[in-house]
């Protein structure tokens, strides 16, 4: 179910609440009975006794003027399936095999404040303070009561360099604090996004450069030590990319929005 009330005193001010809830399913190959190896030491295990997870959301949005947004925000997420490594103690195994842990919540706290100069420069300011928690009660034998205060602030950034022609520039900055996830703990991170644009052709043609993660720094260095589990993880390699685009609008195109069949149990996305 998906529940929605909105109140407008006037247009100045602006009350939302909403609630939902839903259940997400595992997908069809996580619980299969399986056992696969990446290589020598890391081995992917199936569990059949995975249960659907069930979610249940509320959101308090306050809308200043129709532009500047304020927004506190629960979610928990009961029987919640995670799938963490674990480093198996009788040989030199990594195992990876999903769980359902007690629940994850997080208790959400933004703001969005748009800001623009003149007609050459706009800007979204979204900043952001939650905290995060994970329960389970039985992990390969362990249990674990973990949460953590975690903020981040990321600003988005167009600059118009020409109006004739057409030419503007788009720059993202991001920065969030140490947060954890299950048994990880993850290091602060930040990204840097840049790319430009042109349109010509009555703007009907538009040409793009843009480069996502130019410092390789958006993923977070993640560490384990919890228990007997002691892990260094570095997944921020090649994650920066270039992209060049152009697209064509001929006379007469509508852009048209195709059904989209739910495959998610399936494992395919």
């Amino acid at each position: 179910p998906n529940v929605g009330i909105t109140y407008i005193p006037s247009y100045s001010h602006i009350f939302q609440v909403g609630f939902s809830s839903l259940r997400t399913y595992p997908s069809y190959w996580q619980r299969q009975d399986y056992v696969s190896y990446s290589d020598e030491y890391t081995i992917n295990m199936g569990n059949p006794l995975l249960r659907p997870a069930r979610t249940s959301n509320v959101e308090l949005t306050y809308i200043l003027k129709q532009k500047y947004i304020f927004q506190l925000s629960y979610y928990r997420v009961n029987d919640f399936f995670i799938e963490q490594s674990y480093q198996m103690p009788d040989e030199l195994k990594l195992l990876y095999k999903s769980f359902n842990i007690d629940y994850t919540s997080n208790l959400n706290f933004t703001s969005i404040i748009p800001f623009s100069i003149g007609k050459w420069y706009s800007s979204n300011l979204i900043l952001s303070v939650y905290n995060e928690a994970y329960k389970s009660n039985d992990w390969y034998g362990y249990s674990y009561n973990r949460n953590k205060w975690t903020g981040t602030l990321m600003t988005n950034n167009t600059f118009v360099l020409s109006q004739k022609p057409k030419v503007s520039a788009n720059l993202m900055l991001f920065y969030r604090t140490p947060t954890i996830q299950g048994i990880w703990d993850l290091e602060s991170n930040w990204g840097v996004n840049a790319g430009i644009r042109y349109s010509f052709l009555n703007d009907n043609a538009v040409l793009s450069l843009q480069c996502n993660d130019l410092f390789e720094s958006m993923y977070p260095k993640t560490n384990v030590r919890f228990e007997s589990q002691n892990q260094n993880i570095n997944q921020n390699f090649y994650s920066r990319n270039i992209t060049i685009g152009f697209t064509y609008k001929f006379k007469g195109y509508k852009n048209k929005t195709r059904k989209e069949i739910d495959t998610s149990r399936f494992g395919i996305q």
